[in-house]
């Protein structure tokens, strides 16, 4: 796979290196599992998401590292055919930050300044834009047929969502627990024994002389 070729040529630092090897590391084995077969079909979908999820998070880090960063850091200039307009293929960012914005801006990637509410009645708007289509869709506007159960409710920012992503990931690499699908085995109770104060029960020959 060419993005796994890449990711083991380049020369990465930490922390993104760990990141870059722990994807990688993800991809072969979801890769292994969608090769392997048979699987039942949504756990073969759901493989298949999350490999192009990995295969997509991985390209975005190195490009990041190798295209964007630099740019942001003056280190490389954009390439003059560009423009000054942003990649169409790339979702963009919003911030609040007008240094972040700068860069962003600086190094080709779409940004939305976000300027707070009190600020409305001193900035001037001169024309208002539609929203522009994506000319490369890779980014499905059509509804998700996966359901899934929910990985992460609460805020965006919280460094729990990311561990929680993380173990929703590695959830798909392990085998199923068949012992968690068997039902318990009903008990049944035996009989309470014959009372030991039974004389019958150590003397059954003599009893039958007597009677006879």
């Amino acid at each position: 796979m060419p993005i796994i070729h890449a990711a083991k040529g380049g020369t990465w630092n930490e922390p993104h290196k760990s990141l870059i090897l722990t994807n990688t590391h993800y991809l072969r084995m979801f890769l292994e599992h969608i090769k392997a077969l048979p699987l039942v079909f949504e756990w073969l979908r759901l493989c298949v998401a999350e490999t192009q999820h990995l295969a997509l998070e991985l390209q975005a880090i190195m490009d990041y590292l190798t295209v964007y960063h630099p740019r942001m850091l003056r280190h490389t200039q954009r390439p003059s055919g560009e423009g000054s307009s942003g990649d169409d293929h790339l979702v963009g960012v919003f911030t609040m930050n007008p240094t972040v914005a700068l860069e962003f801006c600086r190094a080709g990637v779409p940004v939305w300044y976000i300027h707070p509410l009190k600020m409305a009645g001193n900035i001037r708007i001169d024309t208002v834009e539609p929203v522009q289509d994506l000319l490369h869709l890779h980014i499905p506007t059509t509804p998700c047929h996966l359901k899934t159960r929910p990985i992460h409710i609460g805020v965006a920012t919280d460094e729990a969502k990311y561990k929680a992503i993380e173990r929703f990931t590695c959830s798909h690499l392990d085998a199923p627990n068949p012992f968690n699908t068997v039902q318990p085995p009903n008990l049944v109770h035996p009989e309470p024994a014959p009372s030991l104060a039974d004389p019958a029960r150590y003397c059954p020959c003599r009893l039958r002389l007597i009677n006879q």
